[in-house]
Order: C-alpha cells, then sequence, then structure tokens
C-alpha cells in the first residue's frame, strides 16, 4: 500500500498560508490539515511531487486533468498543479496515488499517446511570455503520468465576474476584456498550439494596482498541436458543450485556429446575454439556431453582432481562420462572411467598400514584369526539332511490325521462307538507301533552321537583358546606397534642394569590356533622415494590408538612433480611467510595449528594437511626480525631448494617417490638417496633459488635454544600426 509523502511543511493544504510549529487549524481560512481527503481519483491533500512541489486542494476538473493548488516549497510561492488524469481513460489505483489506463488495449494507447503530447504542448508553452496567458514554470513525469507547473494567479475567473453582474455583462466592456487576449491567441495559434478548451472557467481577471483588469487564460491541459494531430490523424473528442464546436465532437475531424474562434465567441455572446449557444451538434443534427441580440433586446453595434455570429459559424470555413480576422471584425476593421453563417445577424444590407478619406497615400506597387519573346524562336525550333524525331519513330515502328510480320510466317516452307526472306532483305536496303537519304536531307534543312533560330534567340535574349539590367539598376540604386543601414530613404532632407527631374533618354547599356561597376558609397544614418521600418494600418483601407512606417531620425548616439513616427500613428487615451497615473501606470504605455509593439514590427525587426531605461522626469512646471524609472521599447518623447530635439515649431507639427483619423485623431482646420499628440509626462486629475499642439508648441501646462481623452499617438523608439 503506496501513501501520500508526508511534507514536513506546515501549510494550510486549502490556502497555502503559513502555519505555526504544530498547529493544525489555518488561522487564515480555518482548514484542518488533517483532512486531507480530496476527492476519488485525485491526489490526497499534502503529497509531493517532484520533490518540492506540495499538492494541495482542488482548484479545477475537466475532461483532460486535475489542476491543485500548490506551493513550490523551494521558493515558497504559490503555483498551480495541472496533473494529466483524462477522463473515462484513466484512474488513480486503490490505496496508490499512481496513475493508470483503464483495463483496454485501445485505452492504454490513447493514455500513452495522451501523455506524451501533454509534456510537449508543456514545452511549447512554456516557450510563450505573455500577460494575457498563464505562465507554464515547470513540467515532469511522476506518479506514471504528467504534470504540468504553472504561476498560481489571485483573482476571479469570469465565471465569479459573470455572477457578480447578474449573469449578464455590459458588451462594451466584454470586448474590451477580450480584445487583447484575442491578439495574444493569435501569437499562440502561430506556434501552431490550440487551446480547445476555451469557456468562462478557464479565465481569470486579473485586477492591477492601478485599477485596470485584464484576462488570462488559464488550463491548457486540453491544448493540442493542431499540425501533429493533423499528421496522426486523430484528436481528442473531449469538449465542453456550448463552447464546442462540431469539428471537436470528432476524432478525426481537422481542428485549428478557427476552433478556438468558435469557444471565445460563444465565451462572449455566454456573457453578453447570459445564454449559452445550443450544442454545436444540435446545431446540425436539428437546426437548432443562436437567438440574435436584438432578438433579445440587446442594443449592440451591428459590427461587432456580426463578428461573434461569424465566429459562431457551424462548420469551420465559416468563421474567421485566425484571432486577427476576428479581432479586427470586432474593432470594425474587417468583413465578415456573415452571409454564411448559421443564425447569423443579417443587416438589410452589408457593404464591404471602405470609405477613402482624402490624402490617402498610394499602397506601394510591384513593378510590372516585361513580356518576353524569347518563347516563341525556341518553340518554333523545338517543334522543328520535335518532327525529325517524329519521323524516326515512325519509320521505326514500320521496320518493328515487318520483322514481326516476317516471324510470323513459321508455316511457310524453308525455301519459299528464304525466297521471301531475301526479297524482305532487298527491298528493304532499298527503302533504307531512300530513308536514310530522306533523314539526311531533313536534318540538314532542320540544322539550318535551327541556326538561324539561335541566331535571333540570341539578339533577343541580349536586347532584353540589357532592358532588365538598366531597370534593375534604376530600382535598386536607392536600396543599394542605404544597404549598410538596411533602411530606404523615403523623401529628401528638408533643408536639401530638390532633385532633378529625370529624363526618358535611357543610359547605354555597358559595354561588358569596361571597368565592371562599383559599389555606391553607403553613407550612415543623421539626424533629420526618414527611413522606413515596420508596417502598420495607415491608408485605412484593411483590404492591402499595412504600409510601411516612415520613421524621423531625432538623434544618433553611440551605434543607435532615436526615430519617431513621421505622422501620427493611432489615436489613444492616455490612460483608460480619469485617475492620477504616471508613464509607468498609464494603459497608453501597456498598448505601445504589447499591442503596437507585437503589431508593427516583425520578429526580425523586434531585434533590432532597444530595450532601455526611460527616466520619468517630474513636470517642473506644475511639481507633477514623473514616477518611477521603467523599462520599455517603445514608448513616448518627454517634454524636454519635444523641445530640444526638434529645430523650430513647424518641424513640430504633424499630421495623422487616414487610420488614425478614423480612430479620433483631432485634425485642425487652421494649422492645415496638423494634430496635437501626446508626450511622456505625469497626470494629475482636473487639469493635466503635456502635448505638442497643432501650432507645433511645447505644451506642458496641466490644462490642454484630460488623461482619458482620445489623443494622437506618435510612437518612439531607440533602433540598433
Amino acid at each position: 500500500m503506496e501513501k501520500s509523502a508526508d511534507t514536513g511543511l506546515n501549510y494550510c493544504f486549502n490556502c497555502m498560508a503559513k502555519m505555526g510549529s504544530g498547529q493544525r487549524v489555518c488561522p487564515v481560512c480555518g482548514h484542518d490539515n488533517a483532512l486531507r481527503f480530496n476527492a476519488e481519483n485525485a491526489l490526497p491533500k499534502g503529497s509531493i511531487l517532484a520533490g518540492k512541489y506540495l499538492a494541495g486542494r482542488i482548484l479545477g476538473q475537466g475532461g483532460f486533468g486535475i489542476t491543485y493548488l500548490g506551493l513550490d516549497a523551494y521558493l515558497d510561492v504559490k503555483v498551480a498543479i495541472k496533473e494529466y488524469f483524462p477522463a473515462g481513460v484513466a484512474v488513480r489505483s486503490t490505496n496508490s496515488i499512481r496513475v493508470t489506463a483503464i483495463s483496454n488495449t485501445s485505452k492504454a494507447e490513447t493514455f500513452r499517446k495522451g501523455c506524451d503530447e501533454f509534456q510537449k504542448e508543456a514545452k511549447r508553452l512554456a516557450a510563450i511570455d505573455s500577460p494575457f496567458i498563464v505562465k507554464v514554470r515547470d513540467y515532469f513525469l511522476e506518479n506514471d503520468t504528467a504534470y504540468i507547473v504553472m504561476n498560481y494567479l489571485e483573482g476571479n475567473s469570469l465565471t465569479t465576474e459573470l455572477e457578480a453582474y447578474g449573469g449578464r455583462m455590459p458588451w462594451q466592456r466584454v470586448i474590451e476584456l477580450f480584445k487583447p487576449l484575442i491578439l495574444e491567441m493569435d501569437k499562440v495559434h502561430k506556434e501552431h498550439l490550440i487551446h480547445r478548451d476555451i469557456k468562462p472557467d478557464n479565465i481569470k481577471v486579473i485586477k492591477e494596482k492601478n485599477g485596470t483588469e485584464h484576462l488570462v487564460l488559464m488550463d491548457f491541459g486540453a491544448a493540442r498541436s493542431f499540425v501533429s494531430a493533423e499528421e496522426t490523424g486523430m484528436y481528442s473528442a473531449m469538449l465542453t458543450h456550448g463552447y464546442a464546436p462540431i469539428e471537436q465532437y470528432s476524432t478525426n475531424s481537422r481542428q485549428g485556429p478557427y476552433t478556438d474562434i468558435y469557444a471565445i465567441c460563444a465565451t462572449m455572446y455566454n456573457m453578453i446575454t447570459d445564454i449559452l449557444p445550443p450544442n454545436a451538434a444540435d446545431r446540425v443534427t436539428n437546426g437548432e439556431k443562436i437567438k440574435t441580440f436584438s432578438e433579445l433586446g440587446i442594443d449592440i453595434p451591428d459590427h461587432t453582432a456580426k463578428a461573434i455570429f461569424h465566429g459562431l459559424g457551424v462548420r469551420g470555413a465559416d468563421r474567421p481562420q485566425t484571432m486577427r480576422e476576428l479581432y479586427d471584425e470586432l474593432c470594425g476593421n474587417g468583413s465578415t462572411n456573415s452571409e454564411k453563417t448559421v443564425a447569423a445577424e443579417k443587416p438589410e444590407s452589408f457593404n464591404k467598400t471602405v470609405v477613402m478619406h482624402e490624402e490617402v497615400r498610394e499602397p506601394i506597387k510591384k513593378p510590372e514584369k516585361k513580356k518576353s519573346l524569347w518563347p516563341l524562336p525556341v518553340l518554333s525550333a523545338v517543334l522543328l526539332a520535335g518532327g525529325f524525331f517524329f519521323y524516326r519513330s515512325i519509320r521505326q515502328n514500320e521496320l518493328n511490325m515487318l520483322g514481326t510480320q516476317t516471324a510470323e510466317a513459321g508455316t511457310s516452307t524453308q525455301e519459299a521462307l528464304v525466297l521471301e526472306a531475301r526479297s524482305t532483305a532487298n527491298a528493304e536496303n532499298t527503302r533504307t538507301a531512300l530513308t536514310e537519304a530522306a533523314v539526311s536531307m531533313f536534318a540538314q534543312e532542320t540544322q539550318t533552321v535551327l541556326d538561324q533560330k539561335r541566331i535571333e534567340l540570341e539578339k533577343t535574349e541580349a536586347a532584353i537583358h540589357a532592358m532588365e539590367t538598366n531597370a534593375v539598376i534604376e530600382e535598386t540604386q536607392p536600396a543599394m546606397e542605404m544597404q549598410m543601414t538596411g533602411f530606404v530613404p523615403t523623401m529628401p532632407k528638408a533643408d536639401e534642394p530638390p532633385m532633378p527631374m529625370e529624363t526618358n533618354t535611357p543610359e547605354p547599356f555597358p559595354d561588358p569590356t569596361m571597368e565592371p561597376i562599383r559599389e555606391p558609397t553607403r553613407e550612415p544614418i543623421k539626424v533629420g533622415d526618414i527611413i522606413t521600418f515596420g508596417t502598420y494600418e495607415q491608408d485605412n483601407n484593411f483590404y492591402n494590408g499595412g504600409e510601411p512606417i516612415e520613421w524621423q531620425v531625432l538623434s544618433v548616439n553611440d551605434g543607435r538612433a532615436l526615430l519617431i513616427s513621421k505622422y501620427v500613428l493611432d489615436a489613444k487615451q492616455y490612460n483608460e480611467d480619469y485617475t492620477n497615473v504616471t508613464w509607468e501606470t498609464c494603459t497608453l504605455r501597456k498598448w505601445l510595449n504589447g499591442e503596437f509593439y507585437n503589431s508593427a514590427f516583425s520578429s526580425e525587426e523586434k531585434k533590432q528594437i532597444r530595450e532601455i531605461r526611460i527616466k520619468n522626469p517630474d513636470n517642473a512646471k506644475y511639481g507633477t511626480r514623473g514616477g518611477n524609472d521603467t523599462t520599455d521599447r517603445i514608448f513616448l518623447i518627454s517634454i524636454d525631448e519635444a523641445k530640444q530635439l526638434f529645430k523650430s515649431e513647424e518641424a513640430r507639427k504633424c499630421r495623422p494617417t487616414n487610420y488614425a483619423k478614423n480612430n479620433g485623431a483631432f485634425v485642425s482646420e487652421k494649422y492645415s490638417g496638423t494634430t496635437w499628440w501626446w508626450l511622456r509626462a505625469p497626470f494629475d486629475i482636473g487639469d493635466n496633459a503635456a502635448c505638442g499642439g497643432t501650432d507645433g508648441i511645447v505644451y506642458d501646462e496641466n490644462s490642454y488635454a484630460y488623461v482619458n481623452e482620445v489623443g494622437s499617438v506618435r510612437p518612439a523608439f531607440w533602433l540598433d544600426l
């Protein structure tokens, strides 16, 4: 008979509070540690795992495992411990902590494969570092099963939060809570992982000290790699009715990001309506429909309703295929296929045309490929040569047939056979001679044609090569000049004379006998240059993707350059709540270093962005405290930086992109379309903000804008050269 290990640690098994020596009843929660029974098939309270983790009460139990409150005895911190224990497959032996599969060959194989996948997914999840995804600290094998150790987060589940709201939460709060999580799940899916069990019980609401809230997705015990699962052709068919799409009801249906999209939309629908969507199986077999928001008397924007119902499409193909698509639709930035979605709300008209504002910058167009003429002479030569070989093939078939016919004449007498053979040989010699002569003449004629075509082909290719080489030189010249830094200049310096107009006279093709073209001199980046780096939506046309971002160089120092966006890229509140904040605590800082940073830059580009320590000075004019120093990648420039790094008020003026205008950026008619933009400064409620004004003046007094007012955003960062 096996026994759970004695802890030797005096902690409460119910809340993990430290207790005095010899104390049995917790002074915090009143739990008696003598009561070690947890639940049937679960570990007893007080069990020790991996020699350092103390397992306590059950936090949750689902189709894939059991989650316990735990303690890392080495670090003295609470953790959550997930034990692989698939329902209907695993069982804990009587009077033992070992886990085994039910006595069934197929069940045993299912358990073994699932345990292997459980560890692989834990390894992938451990590499994900996000405030919206629970952090995996450790994973290991013990008791003939697998365990994942995760951070324990204090906070209520969405289920508990919903109860506080009476079961129905305002749609505005639901969407704002879920948008950051949806973006993070897009990154999880890019690691080829799907959660497969998103529901209110598996999501916690974390309240920060500054009063802000965000969601954290928990319990990745059901997570699977949809790539490896497709290779094996098998998925486990464990699910939660109402939140699971139809493909999860089968073990061999394809699953992917759209599987989690269904679950997250079902969760949002449930939170807004207090109604769980009908089972996906019932929707398929009985045609059961989901009630629309309007049928339930809930006033919600059309684009939000369409996005949620698009995600609730019965078939995977009826839904958005990525979380980013869902995010854009929730923001009103994307189109939905709600016409295809079962029970989706269908407005009388749905216009996919995006309204374009003035000053829309044209998207970068790829140069058209020049049509080449070389296939024509080559095709002619190939046809002629093919005719020659086709003729030879026919003649060879005739000879083969003649030999076969001769051999089949075995019933003739020997003399007749000899006579026939001689006659055939004479005829064959004559025909062969004629054929060889004809072939020789045909070959000579073909060779002459081929020679002519080859000469024409060489001339054509030479001409085309000359034209294409000149075009390539013209197109790549600017990039070659900036190859040292990896950036392409997009406009002349402000104080440089305009470039002379180009003429249509083509440059002569260089003589190959002359000295080869030398690489142009590479000039280093300097203050005032405009460079392109990263992409972001700017023309407000979401069908052509993001546009390259233009950055102005404000400073160059020690192998790095301080860049600020040439245009205002977006419009955001400095802080979402009307309260005292510093740069450290404001929500704009979190957005810049989270959503903006991840959407604007590729993984390679991120490697060139320096993470630096930011000084947050007090507001010298009013004495408002600046708060703690911060470590940031993307930030706003300070009041002093705005005053010192621009040459003039005119240079400080800035215009918003169409996307920023659409999101609420102010546009001044008096100053030809310029806007005011946030500076990094502390705020006191009632009279505060610092910004670059529409007139180019730096406003550091506390009366220009409110902290929760939508203002223009010019991101800045230090770039490694």
